[in-house]
């Protein structure tokens, strides 16, 4: 237990720095992507 316990702070400041960096990728790549999408098909999923 004791040698698990150390990695767990890690992992979860692993996932807290690129949670973020992920997300804002996906953001400007969806906002990116978005306009040439909506203009190829309708967006009848998007109600």
């Amino acid at each position: 237990m004791a040698s698990v316990s150390p990695f767990r702070p890690s992992t979860a400041a692993i996932r807290m720095s690129w949670q973020p960096r992920v997300l804002s990728s996906l953001n400007t790549f969806s906002q990116n992507l978005a306009p040439s999408v909506c203009s190829i098909q309708r967006p009848s999923t998007l109600r």
